[in-house]
């Protein structure tokens, strides 16, 4: 597998050094999300690698609804988190981007495709793709309208 230097990792698998992200476990008071802590290493001087011949099965292996129920769930707990320090016309501007994500995020997921390795079905990987960002996007939308989950426990 190669490495590839990334300003963002697309999806939300990831593998972190240990020393890396040790402080931010340590600090962290309502769990931790990936995008927060991907800014916090590039802010501290780190890079983002994106490892171009590695593969993953997203979620367990169950039905297509308990997949996107995580996307939906993990949306929701970001939004909602970002949600609560923002004032009302911030949370207007919030809830306009996180209707445009779906085609913004699956843009961006399809432009980092033409780095793998290999992709099977373009096709349904596009359209899967489109679907777990459409299931984030709705997340963002109750996140924003509704505020952040009393619990996290619901979507692991």
């Amino acid at each position: 597998a190669s490495s590839v230097a990334v300003e963002r990792l697309p999806g939300n698998l990831f593998c972190y050094r240990k020393q890396a992200v040790e402080e931010l476990v340590q600090s962290a008071t309502d769990g931790l999300i990936e995008a927060n802590i991907n800014d916090a290493l590039i802010q501290a001087g780190g890079v983002l690698l994106m490892e171009t011949g590695l593969t993953n099965r997203y979620a367990v292996d169950d039905e297509w609804s308990a997949r996107l129920r995580t996307r939906f769930h993990h949306g929701h707990l970001y939004s909602g988190q970002l949600a609560q320090s923002l004032s009302l016309p911030a949370r207007a501007i919030q809830l306009i981007k996180a209707l445009l994500l779906p085609l913004v995020l699956s843009l961006r997921a399809m432009g980092f495709m033409h780095r793998m390795e290999e992709i099977n079905k373009p096709l349904q990987v596009v359209m899967w793709i489109f679907l777990l960002e459409t299931f984030w996007s709705l997340g963002e939308v109750a996140g924003v309208l509704l505020g952040a989950p009393k619990s996290m426990g619901h979507w692991r």
